[in-house]
């Protein structure tokens, strides 16, 4: 079957397949006359008439088509840095097409179309590699979604600091006056206002940590 390019062998393929069975390939009856064989290197057609022969190479092409990029994909992701709105770009992708090849088998077809085109896609590997693409596109998403956890706990935390900065300088003056024991009816309102809020906030940082 990888000779299938070169028209001088097709005589030999022809007949090895007519009388030789092989585990190397799968074939399908397509009307009284035709027989569709496919294995992973190539997709020939016995023969066919130009109908047929049409639908198969159209599926065939739409389905390599789509095998070669998430194989393009797969790489992009193990070689390239890609960020978390990239990645969800792949994933819109690679989500659009699957579809699209999964559904371009209908129960308006005929039940030949059904067999070739079941024959061709189980022989042309394409389920193990959209199963590696998964995988690997998840996990990518997954560790780029834990960074980004990560970052905005360091943000938080960076937050909160000056939030008690700038609380700090804003009740500087009513300490320094009860330290100076210049404390007036205002700074105990202050202060007591600033306590509360100091309680409050505090009950809700420890109450977002452990949730």
């Amino acid at each position: 079957m990888h000779d299938i390019q070169d028209d001088s062998k097709w005589d030999f393929i022809r007949s090895s397949m007519a009388s030789v069975p092989s585990k190397t390939y799968n074939s399908e009856p397509y009307g009284e006359k035709t027989k569709v064989i496919a294995s992973w290197s190539a997709v020939a057609v016995l023969n066919g008439d130009e109908s047929a022969l049409s639908k198969i190479i159209d599926y065939e092409i739409n389905l390599q088509a789509a095998w070669f990029l998430y194989d393009c994909m797969i790489d992009n992701l193990k070689h390239e840095n890609l960020s978390a709105v990239e990645l969800q770009n792949y994933k819109s992708i690679y989500t659009g097409v699957n579809l699209e090849v999964d559904n371009i088998i209908s129960a308006n077809m005929s039940t030949c179309d059904i067999n070739f085109m079941n024959l061709i896609k189980d022989t042309s590997g394409i389920e193990l590699i959209k199963q590696k693409l998964d995988l690997l596109l998840n996990n990518k998403i997954a560790l780029e979604n834990a960074k980004s956890a990560e970052k905005q706990k360091v943000y938080g935390i960076i937050t909160e600091i000056l939030l008690v900065i700038f609380t700090l300088v804003s009740i500087y003056e009513p300490i320094l006056n009860v330290i100076n024991r210049k404390i007036s009816h205002n700074d105990i309102i202050v202060l007591i206002v600033m306590g509360i809020a100091l309680a409050i906030s505090s009950f809700f940082i420890i109450r977002k940590e452990k949730s």
